[in-house]
């Protein structure tokens, strides 16, 4: 059986944090991407590259992709990259980000309690944000993608409630952490 001709795409990130509004927001700059091609088995060549990226690779994350034209396979990994929400199971393109601050939110809960979508307890089922009244950034970093993400609110931060993350396949919240323990020390 003849070996199968393959196209390998090797991305190559660095984290990135993006501050605005307010928020800090862990990301992923993509630093380089490169396409070779190869021949043979794409399982015994996606572990190869990634063996070889595995062990002299000096970035943050790293995704190789093999596609032999029937299948897409995707590896990455990221031995400095230590965020642990999952936004997707692949690095996305960052589209903007979106601040919903303490006002708006308060907001849409008295009108979906004025809408009778309060269970027993007092608080909402389900909430809706509307993206309309949401304050949107597009960062000016060209190049960043979200992968897992870590919300922290900055010193600016105080009123802010949720962070919106739109990617190309939808937008995703997030509850920021609190401003940082240097802060939370001097009060």
């Amino acid at each position: 059986m003849p070996a199968r001709k393959l196209k390998v795409t090797i991305r190559r990130f660095r984290a990135h944090t993006l501050s605005l509004g307010g928020v800090e927001l862990g990301a992923l700059r993509l630093e380089e991407e490169r396409a070779v091609e190869a021949s043979g088995d794409p399982i015994d060549v996606m572990v190869r590259v990634a063996e070889e990226e595995g062990r002299t690779s000096k970035w943050d994350y790293v995704e190789v992709v093999v596609d032999d034209g029937e299948t897409r396979r995707v590896w990455g990994a990221g031995p400095r990259y230590t965020w642990s929400r999952p936004l997707s199971y692949r690095p996305e393109p960052l589209l903007r980000v979106g601040i919903v601050r303490r006002a708006h939110m308060r907001r849409a809960l008295e009108q979906q309690a004025g809408e009778g979508s309060e269970p027993s307890g007092g608080e909402p089922a389900a909430f809706r944000v509307d993206l309309q009244g949401v304050e949107w950034h597009i960062p000016q970093t060209r190049g960043l993608y979200v992968f897992e993400g870590k919300a922290q609110l900055s010193d600016e931060g105080e009123d802010v409630e949720l962070v919106a993350v739109e990617t190309p396949s939808g937008v995703r919240l997030l509850r920021p952490s609190p401003a940082s323990s240097r802060r939370q020390r001097s009060s």
